[in-house]
């Protein structure tokens, strides 16, 4: 009998009887090991560790953009516009949470102090605000970007996703994810003009990254750029 083989990384085993072979998804800097309901313990083990050369350098990899720029707002600090925000008690502010954008400061009215909020609470009133910020700063991009390409959305809208930046419909409509306002402006706008030139060629052909090019020159470095903030879609 072979036996069963080990790995230097933790991993979740999710069975599903709609899965009829096996994948590895290494997501939030963890693997997640998807197969048939059925799968062996023993085969599930030694195939993990087949794949452990491919595991590795990837987990390696998300695991260190998490410890890098992973969002927690217990620091009392969050990214804003690519610059750390500092996050303030503003007792008789009108908002429940004012953006200070030449003080880098997001100012939380409280009447206990910040440590007495409810993380929860807290979460919710800075992703609120945030949010009305990046439809803001979004949709003036968007119309800058348009300026200099000169092919316009049939609509924009300021979305959340998990999974990705945003997105551009075959009805014209370009939606981006509000968590782009964490990026620093030169991948806030890399990413509006992705979307906008998907408007001219809706697929990722040699065309298509010609087209993003006349517009961001850098667009190999800001792709990779991107990658390394993934922790913020997890905010």
């Amino acid at each position: 009998m072979t036996a069963m083989q080990s790995v230097d990384f933790d991993y979740t085993v999710k069975r599903s009887s709609r899965r009829r072979t096996a994948a590895i998804m290494i997501d939030g800097g963890e693997v997640q090991v998807r197969v048939p309901m059925f799968a062996d313990d023993r085969w599930i083990a030694n195939w993990v560790a087949s794949k452990a050369d491919w595991v590795r350098p990837r987990l390696n990899h998300q695991q260190n953009a998490y410890r890098k720029h992973g969002i927690d707002l217990s620091s009392r600090k969050l990214p804003v516009d690519g610059v750390l925000f500092s996050i303030s008690d503003h007792p008789s502010g009108r908002e429940a949470v004012s953006l200070d954008l030449e003080g880098r400061a997001l100012r939380v009215k409280t009447s206990f102090g910040l440590e007495q909020c409810d993380a929860n609470w807290l979460e919710t009133k800075i992703k609120n605000r945030l949010r009305r910020y990046a439809t803001q700063k979004l949709t003036r991009l968007v119309e800058e970007q348009v300026g200099l390409i000169g092919t316009g959305p049939s609509s924009v809208e300021v979305r959340s996703y998990k999974r990705k930046w945003g997105q551009c419909s075959s009805s014209g409509k370009v939606s981006l994810n509000w968590r782009c306002i964490h990026l620093p402006e030169a991948l806030q706008r890399y990413v509006v003009t992705h979307e906008l030139c998907h408007l001219t060629e809706m697929n990722h052909s040699h065309r298509f990254w010609s087209l993003v090019q006349q517009y961001c020159p850098e667009y190999i470095e800001q792709k990779q750029q991107l990658r390394q903030f993934g922790p913020y879609l997890d905010f």
